[in-house]
C-alpha cells in the first residue's frame, strides 16, 4: 500500500514514475514538486483516472509541476476564473455596471461565504469610489478584489435586472471576451507544459 513517508514506498512510487515519464527524481523537500506526484501515484494505482485541478485560486506555479508528472491525464476547471475573464470584459468597457457588480459583491459577501472558505482580507481592497473608472481592471489583478468577485458570481447570476444587462455588455464586447477567455485558458494549457496545435503556432 501507499504510504506517506518519503523514506519508504512515496519514494520508491516516485523513482519509478519519474524514470515512466523521463524525470529526474524529484526533490523531497519541494513541496510543490511533490504533491502533483503524489497525486499522480495515487491516481494511477487506484484505477489510473484523471487528476482535476480547481484553477480558483490560480495556482499557476504549481502547474509546471503537475503536467509534467501527469502527463496531460488531467481535468482543469476553469470556471471561476473564466467568469472573472467575463468580469474584466466588463470593467474596461462598461464601467457603470461594473460598479453594480462590485456593490453587489460588497453587500453580498458575508453570504457567499458561507459556501467558500477563503484567507482573503477584503478589508484591503481600495474602496470603489476612490477608483476612477479607467482604473477599475486594476481591481482583476489583486488577490482580495479577485476573490471577492470570484465568490459572488451566484449573486449576480439571481439578480434578473443586473445579469441581464451583463448578458447584453458582453454581447456587445464578444470579441474582446472571446479574447481573453482564449488567452485566460492558453496560459493554463502553456503553464502544464502541453503542446500548442498548429493553428496555435506564433500566437
Amino acid at each position: 500500500s501507499l504510504k506517506t513517508s518519503p523514506d519508504t514506498t512515496i519514494s520508491e512510487h516516485a523513482r519509478k514514475q519519474a524514470d515512466l515519464v523521463n524525470h529526474k527524481e524529484p526533490d523531497f523537500n519541494d513541496w510543490l514538486e511533490l504533491l502533483p506526484l503524489i497525486m499522480t501515484i495515487i491516481a494511477k494505482t487506484y484505477g489510473n483516472y484523471k487528476i482535476s485541478i480547481h484553477s480558483g485560486s490560480d495556482k499557476f506555479s504549481v502547474y509546471p509541476a503537475i503536467g509534467k508528472w501527469t502527463q496531460g491525464r488531467l481535468h482543469v476547471k476553469t470556471a471561476g476564473t473564466s467568469w472573472l475573464e467575463a468580469v474584466r470584459v466588463i470593467a474596461r468597457q462598461e464601467p457603470e455596471l461594473y460598479r453594480e457588480i462590485h456593490q453587489v459583491a460588497l453587500a453580498s459577501y458575508q453570504e457567499a461565504l458561507k459556501f467558500y472558505h477563503i484567507t482573503a482580507d477584503f478589508s484591503k481592497i481600495t474602496p470603489l469610489a476612490a477608483v476612477s473608472d479607467e482604473l477599475l481592471p486594476e481591481y482583476l489583478e489583486r488577490p482580495e478584489a479577485r476573490q471577492l468577485i470570484h465568490i459572488i458570481y451566484g449573486f449576480v447570476m439571481q439578480n434578473r435586472a443586473l445579469c441581464e444587462k451583463l448578458y447584453q455588455a458582453l454581447d456587445i464586447h464578444e470579441e474582446l471576451h472571446y479574447k481573453l477567455v482564449r488567452d485566460h485558458l492558453r496560459k493554463h494549457i502553456r503553464l502544464l507544459g502541453r503542446p500548442k496545435k498548429s493553428s496555435e503556432a506564433g500566437s
